[in-house]
């Protein structure tokens, strides 16, 4: 039998650690195949994977891994100074990584980071501070429709009030009444999200008149 001495491994806390699992296999991942990213005492919030290397999101910054195999990974800084304010607020759009920081609304490159808040930081800035604006923030890229869709708090609530919505080929804001608590999408590229009162939506898309109409629900 084999026992593992974790206090004197340089993984002996999960927090800043992510593990690779054999080449094909993707159900075993030996013990050794542990990678460090960060400072120790600093958690991995989300690991996001784009075209040629995995984004880290950590408490302590964003970083970036690329390499081919285990033998080969490098982690490299890629911004120190923008940390993640809420994890659930992470997606992919166009192979970039939209995400809520402490600097407001951010797209992580595989070789930069962004802030395209800037129209909007008059309203973005002043939640920054908020105790449960991690609980109160969720997140969606709509590809197809080139959106990141964001609900979040506003200055004057704490709970999740209003959805941002970019558009990634316009780069420009606009607000939506919708409010999300949770947001995938579905089959036939369809969005479904669950609202802030646990009801659960499936988006119209029939490219029909009705896909306009106001909502039915049922009790």
């Amino acid at each position: 039998r084999y026992w593992r001495d974790w206090s004197s491994d340089v993984c002996s806390s999960d927090l800043h650690c992510f593990f690779a699992s054999k080449l094909g296999e993707p159900e075993a991942v030996p013990l050794v195949n542990f990678f460090a990213v960060g400072a120790k005492n600093k958690a991995i919030l989300r690991v996001v994977a784009l075209r040629d290397s995995l984004i880290v999101i950590k408490e302590d910054g964003i970083f970036r891994v690329t390499g081919d195999t285990v033998t080969n990974f490098v982690v490299t800084p890629l911004d120190t100074t923008v940390f993640c304010v809420a994890p659930d607020s992470v997606d992919v759009i166009n192979n970039q990584v939209p995400l809520l920081s402490n600097q407001g609304v951010c797209l992580v490159t595989e070789s930069s980071v962004a802030i395209i808040s800037r129209k909007i930081e008059s309203a973005i800035q002043p939640i920054l501070g908020q105790t449960d604006l991690a609980a109160q923030t969720t997140g969606v890229a709509y590809e197809s429709e080139r959106l990141y869709l964001l609900t979040t708090t506003e200055a004057n609530t704490t709970t999740a009030s209003i959805t941002y919505a970019y558009n990634t080929l316009t780069d420009e804001w606009s607000s939506w009444d919708t409010l999300m608590a949770a947001a995938a999408l579905g089959p036939n590229d369809t969005l479904y999200y669950v609202s802030t009162d646990n009801r659960i939506y499936r988006e119209r898309k029939k490219q029909t008149k009705i896909d306009r109409s106001e909502e039915h629900t049922s009790e």
